[in-house]
């Protein structure tokens, strides 16, 4: 199960990839891991892709064995797509809590340098000074 988990793996990074270059290449402003991108936009990008594989579940179940019937690599091509604009979109709120987890530490090494350099009088809870 593992070098299938890996293999799905691979093929959504390389999705990503994909998502990414043709970002940069110009075919489209943001990426769901942009922030000019907003929330309500990265969530209908993600239901189209499921709309889409919805379609190709639909026609594999209504077209079995007939001419255009979908084959389980273009259903994994869709499936990709959902699960790489997820990852795009997770990259970001990663990032975002990543540098707030940051600055919460900042801000408590600035509080800790306050405290110490005027301690506080345990009698009253003010400052000495």
């Amino acid at each position: 199960m593992a070098r299938f988990t890996d293999m799905a793996l691979a093929i959504v990074d390389l999705e990503r990839r994909q998502q990414q270059m043709l970002k940069d290449q110009g075919r489209f402003m943001f990426t769901p891991a942009d922030r000019g991108m907003h929330e309500p936009e990265k969530l209908a990008c993600i239901i189209a892709e499921v709309g889409e594989v919805s379609e190709h579940v639909l026609k594999r179940v209504h077209l079995h064995n007939e001419k255009g019937s979908m084959e389980d690599s273009d259903l994994i091509t869709e499936l990709s797509q959902v699960a790489a604009l997820s990852v795009a979109w997770m990259e970001l709120l990663l990032e975002e809590e990543v540098k707030r987890d940051l600055l919460e530490e900042e801000v408590k090494r600035e509080e800790a340098v306050i405290s110490a350099s005027d301690p506080i009088d345990d009698a009253t809870g003010q400052g000495r000074r």
